[in-house]
């Protein structure tokens, strides 16, 4: 029986959609992207919600796509830096003047944050990158903001959304399954082991780096799962497939910040839906059921079987475990990241108060860009958050950013905004391990979109519970029994006279 959630048929439209993209710009370089310039202002102008933030996923998708499906040449590059700061000012205009969803301004809570690091970022190390990096993600967060609240303030085709989302995470995580067997396709090559000698999975998949496609998957796992259990509230196959993609492809990226963070996400959203009210008995019972199974079957594989505990261990040390007995201790865990963690404490006590600036690290002081490409996709690379904030913003940045994570953590569950906090939280988590959030040429800027994207999801799950409870009330008022005007007003008089002992019969 199809789901009355989503429509099939429309999946497969999407899903046939991305793939014309990817094979159009397979064959020019990636310059076949400049399609979806006119489709995006024709969606625009349209009025069409989910075809307009269908095309502001696949256009964020595509930067971290595998680049031998999605090349990335400068006519690319250009267009897409362009589409996106150019919807970013169209849509961040209509803003203003339109109300605004109760949803969505919990992530507002960014901006003090934003307004700060712009001021100090001026005596940083290199203003010019910070600036081009702030304003990337100023336009792009702000373009993918309005047309969230566009779409949620309008009369949204939820199920034709849905489908949009499904058809995006299909191309992702089924296609990154049907490369496993195709070596020289999704996995990554000599030229970019050389540039990451550290790296131990070469398996990336649909995207461009095995340490983007983990986080990912892991990302679109906890959305998933949430959708499925918030608000689809039935077993449903093409769900199920799409979840068992998940497991998989992070064990084959062998990513421990994704897998962490994906167990993370997986307790929050668990511990809501058994507190939400909106779910059916039967349904909490049958999910709260399959997942004690499955927690109470891993800790017994780990605790009783030998091979699986030592597998479970070199995952988690990941590195050095060759010829060696292995131990799980914070140094091991941690021996990967104390480097970065080490260099940005150094660079913070040069700035303690304001930091060094947006995005930028101290090799950046001299920065000399030989093309427009190098300006436009300077790289920086730090440890988690926690230090890479501290570094950038000193102390007061730090404050300003644990206020904007803990202010929009709690509205949102408030709000009973249980898909979008899920998602949120697993970005938070993710960033512990590689600081990606502000990342719009890079990962960070798909955990926006798909963080937005399960704000719209809550916003349409919110409302078909208040439109069941009005039908339910009216319903109710239907059947109740009419009372006569005297017959009440006799049984007040009644009632006040026994009280006052004075009606006889």
């Amino acid at each position: 029986m199809p789901n009355a959630k989503y429509d099939a048929r429309v999946v497969v439209k999407y899903i046939l959609a991305f793939i014309a993209l990817i094979v159009g710009m397979k064959y020019t370089d990636g310059a076949a992207f400049v399609v979806m310039v006119p489709c995006a202002l024709a969606f625009l102008s349209g009025r069409n919600a989910e075809k307009l933030l269908f095309v502001v996923l696949v256009s964020i998708f595509t930067l971290v796509g595998n680049g031998f499906f999605m090349p990335k040449g400068l006519v690319y590059v250009i267009t897409q830096r362009g589409l996106m700061v150019s919807l970013g000012a169209i849509m961040g205009l209509l803003i203003f003047g339109r109300r605004n969803s109760p949803l969505l301004k919990p992530v507002l809570w960014i901006v003090p944050y934003l307004v700060f690091i712009a001021l100090v970022s001026l005596f940083g190390w290199s203003p010019l990158i910070s600036y081009l990096k702030l304003a990337l993600f100023s336009f792009v967060f702000l373009g993918v903001y309005a047309a969230t609240n566009r779409a949620i303030v309008s009369n949204l085709d939820v199920r034709k959304f849905r489908s949009m989302f499904l058809a995006v995470a299909s191309v992702i995580l089924i296609g990154s399954v049907l490369v496993i067997p195709l070596g020289g396709v999704g996995y990554m090559g000599a030229e970019e082991m050389l540039k990451n000698p550290g790296v131990k999975s070469l398996f990336k998949g649909m995207a461009n780096h095995s340490q983007a496609l983990g986080p990912l998957v892991a990302f679109l796992g906890i959305l998933l799962f949430s959708d499925w259990i918030f608000s689809i509230q039935k077993m449903d196959k093409f769900y199920a497939v799409l979840m068992l993609c998940v497991p998989v492809l992070l064990i084959k990226t062998a990513s421990r910040t994704a897998m962490g963070a994906f167990l993370m996400g997986l307790v929050f959203v668990t511990f809501y839906f058994m507190r939400s009210r909106g779910v059916r008995i039967q349904w909490r019972s049958r999910v709260s059921g399959l997942v004690m199974t499955g927690f109470f079957v891993a800790v017994l594989a780990v605790l009783l079987i030998p091979a699986a505990r030592e597998r479970v261990a070199r995952f988690v040390v990941k590195y050095n475990t060759e010829g060696r007995k292995v131990s799980v201790s914070s140094e091991d865990v941690l021996n990967t990241r104390q480097h970065k963690i080490d260099e940005c404490l150094l660079n913070w006590k040069a700035s303690p108060t304001i930091g060094n600036g947006f995005q930028v690290s101290e090799n950046m002081r001299n920065f000399r860009a030989t093309s427009l490409k190098q300006v436009l996709t300077a790289p920086v690379e730090k440890s988690t958050w926690v230090f890479a904030v501290l570094e950038e913003g000193g102390v007061v940045g730090e404050f300003l950013f644990v206020v904007f994570i803990l202010a929009c953590t709690t509205t949102l569950i408030r709000r009973k905004a249980y898909i979008g906090a899920s998602c949120f939280v697993t970005m938070v988590a993710i960033n512990l391990g590689e600081f990606t959030i502000f990342s719009m040429s890079g990962v960070g800027g798909s955990f926006w979109a798909l963080t937005f994207t399960a704000l719209v999801m809550d916003s349409q799950r919110l409302k078909a519970e208040e439109e069941d409870r009005m039908r339910a009330s009216a319903a109710n008022s239907m059947f109740a029994p009419p009372v006569d005007e005297h017959d009440g007003m006799w049984a007040s008089v009644g009632h006040v006279g026994c009280m006052g002992g004075v009606n006889r019969i």
